[in-house]
């Protein structure tokens, strides 16, 4: 009888180990390679709701970001005279949620990028300085 109960939590627990791997890969190629755009809105948490633009939204700005592959950064800003601004970087992670984002332009501070939840067309992300 022991034997049969260690037997079934250990097939569960490798079942649970190897989905969340499946679903941690597929979340992160939702992320990378879409322009995420900044919706104005954010939860009691801190993290903010980031659509794709093909989503329509009422107030969405220019702010978003873009994560490459090849770990090539964009983020979108508005620029001194109200026109979208681009500025590169790259950005680097160990777990597939928590991005280190490194920008080329000096006047810019390194920051971690905290991703909450995904889907094809939004997600959630909170700025950690």
């Amino acid at each position: 009888m022991r034997s049969t109960c260690f037997l079934s939590f250990f097939l569960t627990f490798i079942l649970f180990v190897s989905c969340k791997k499946d679903k941690d890969l597929f979340a992160q190629n939702d992320l990378l390679g879409v322009d995420w755009y900044d919706t104005r809105q954010s939860n009691a948490l801190g993290f903010k709701t980031y659509q794709v633009s093909s989503v329509p939204f009422f107030g969405r700005g220019i702010d978003g970001f873009r994560l490459e592959p090849d770990g090539t950064f964009i983020e979108h800003n508005q620029g001194p005279t109200d026109a979208p601004l681009d500025i590169p970087g790259t950005w680097t992670t160990v777990d597939g949620q928590t991005y280190h984002i490194t920008l080329h332009n000096p006047q810019f501070a390194p920051y971690t990028l905290l991703i909450g939840t995904i889907t094809n067309t939004s997600l959630t992300a909170r700025r950690l300085p």
